[in-house]
């Protein structure tokens, strides 16, 4: 079963990006469930200024501002 988890990508982490933190997607951010095993989300990024600073709890992470540069993808 190592060799199908490999082939699979289970044994690898990989980072996801979060882009948009409105109320639909707050409740996505908390539910651990979301992603396919192996992915985690790094970043939480949106462009609404109201939310920038809020912390999603259920990822430990604070929602960060959307920006044009790539300092936000040092994580990938």
């Amino acid at each position: 079963m190592a060799w199908i988890r490999e082939i699979l990508g289970y044994n690898t982490e990989w980072n996801a990006l979060l882009i948009g933190m409105g109320i639909p997607l707050t409740g996505i951010g908390n539910y651990q469930g979301l992603l396919p095993p192996g992915f985690k989300i790094a970043v939480v990024a949106d462009l609404d200024k109201n939310n920038h600073g809020s912390i999603i709890s259920g990822l430990n992470l604070t929602v960060q501002p959307m920006k044009n540069d790539s300092a936000m993808f040092t994580y990938f």
